[in-house]
């Protein structure tokens, strides 16, 4: 068998089998990596027929004390609460907002009070179960571009004109910037502009060439604060992804995830120069990453040269407990995020789902109650959406090898595709005889009725296209089926 391996784009293509050299593919589109197998990857569809406004800007799902889930968006000018229905509910102060076109909302909670900022208005709250809008906050914060919480110290960095400042309320309260704990550091400029932050039991923040630490410590400094990296940062804001205690972000040099200590590589000889090709730098703020907690996934999403005003058209998925990463061709997604459903009623169902046969789970499903954890994107038409739809078509291609050694033609008469559970498919073998000709690829063939692909090939290195239509629980590599020895010219 030549085995698809993992996807491993900024190797060379040619692999020798017979040393036992590591098989890998050199395409693995629209699919989900695991160790030695992909699967196929579900399709965005709509969840909602109500939409934003304008483009979405920023998301993010809380959690009252009460266990309601809650979905909040934001656009250039609006805040929207999405309510039980289906709908977006426009839930903005008076006025409305000034979000910049680059600009981000950033959101984060304390109690029931969420907290948001765009980095252009005051601090927005709202207090879940009593508000109806959001409001001011009070106190006088400042006006910030990042928000996150640390032991119930809402932290809030990059603020007013100052790129290299953190701001801290006093604990528990977030309305008090002044008194008691609250506090205002100056980092040095060399490590340069805040790019991000991240909270929880401890605080990380990312900078174009430094990361933080941010330790407890009690009065009278509240938290100690360590560089931990030099000279590395954070290359895209929209690229930072916590899960658990480790985070994945995109540095100036590639993918990397932060254990709280010391940065991991994760890219290197991998994907980072495939994906530094593809990206449109000058769109690169417009790049997002979000972790699928089900299934292991951090999913980007970016924007190529293609895109269309920019709006992320491309994404790479990263198996963040095997290390496998994959590829995603067919999507188009304004922003995406870790959400929670909000439940749903028949008559939602009804405007969302066109026919029975199209709804993805039973009706018993917990999935309709609501809060269940939801990987979710905005659509170019500004609706909610999410990973329910119809299988995306896969294609993967394998390394080129040499089945019978470089001296000599493989006559080869069949190939088959190594496929569990469903998905027809076709393959395509690109032939040629030394490295330095050109690949030919032969017509795209299915295969006969006992499971067969016709190839008739006689060449020296080959390699295999296999396109999969429908869902797949394993895809594998190709099998070649009466391979001989041929001439040596």
């Amino acid at each position: 068998m030549i085995p698809f391996g993992s996807w491993l784009p900024d190797l060379p293509v040619y692999v020798d089998l017979k040393s036992n050299e590591q098989p890998h593919c050199v395409v693995a589109q629209n699919c989900v990596p695991n160790k030695g197998y992909f699967q196929s990857l579900p399709s965005v569809t709509e969840v909602t027929t109500s939409a934003l406004g304008n483009r979405c800007q920023g998301a993010a799902s809380f959690v009252a004390s009460s266990l309601t889930a809650y979905l909040i968006a934001g656009d250039s000018s609006k805040l929207y609460h999405l309510i039980a229905d289906n709908t977006f509910d426009d839930v903005s102060k008076g006025g409305g907002y000034a979000t910049p076109v680059d600009g981000t909302w950033t959101f984060t909670q304390l109690s029931d009070t969420i907290l948001a900022t765009n980095y252009a208005d005051t601090i927005q709250s709202y207090v879940m179960g009593v508000s109806t809008d959001f409001a001011d906050l009070a106190g006088s914060p400042p006006v910030a571009k990042y928000l996150t919480n640390i032991l119930n110290y809402i932290l809030a960095a990059f603020t007013g004109d100052a790129p290299f400042t953190i701001h801290w309320c006093d604990q528990n309260d977030a309305t008090n910037w002044a008194t008691g704990d609250a506090r205002v550091v100056v980092l040095e400029p060399t490590g340069g502009q805040i790019k991000g932050i991240v909270g929880g039991e401890y605080g990380v923040i990312f900078r174009d060439k430094a990361i933080h630490r941010m330790n407890f410590i009690g009065p009278p400094q509240i938290f100690e604060i360590a560089q931990v990296e030099t000279q590395r940062g954070c290359y895209a804001t929209g690229s930072i992804a916590q899960f658990g205690s480790n985070i994945f972000y995109l540095a100036q040099d590639g993918f990397f995830v932060f254990d709280g200590n010391k940065s991991i590589p994760i890219g290197n000889n991998i994907v980072n120069n495939f994906f530094f090709s593809q990206l449109s730098t000058a769109f690169a703020y417009k790049m997002k990453s979000a972790v699928d907690i089900r299934n292991s996934l951090i999913i980007l999403t970016f924007p190529d040269g293609s895109a269309i005003n920019g709006t992320p058209n491309r994404a790479i998925i990263y198996n963040y407990t095997q290390n496998e990463w994959s590829y995603v061709y067919d999507i188009t997604a304004e922003y995406i995020f870790s959400g929670r459903t909000v439940g749903y009623t028949i008559d939602s169902v009804d405007a969302i789902f066109s026919t029975i046969d199209s709804v993805p789970y039973s009706f018993d499903s917990d999935f309709w109650a609501g809060g269940n954890l939801q990987l979710n994107t905005f659509t170019s038409n500004h609706r909610l959406g999410a990973f329910l739809g119809s299988p995306l078509t896969a294609t993967f291609e394998t390394a080129e090898t040499a089945p019978s050694g470089t001296m000599n033609r493989s006559s080869i008469p069949w190939i088959q595709a190594v496929i569990q559970d469903g998905g027809s498919y076709t393959i395509s073998m690109g032939v040629r005889n030394t490295s330095l000709e050109s690949v030919t690829y032969k017509a795209a063939t299915s295969p006969n009725v006992s499971g067969l692909v016709p190839i008739s090939v006689n060449d020296r290195l080959v390699r295999a296209k296999v396109v999969v239509t429908g869902g797949f629980s394993r895809a594998q590599g190709v099998e070649l089926v009466g391979t001989q020895k041929g001439a040596m010219f």
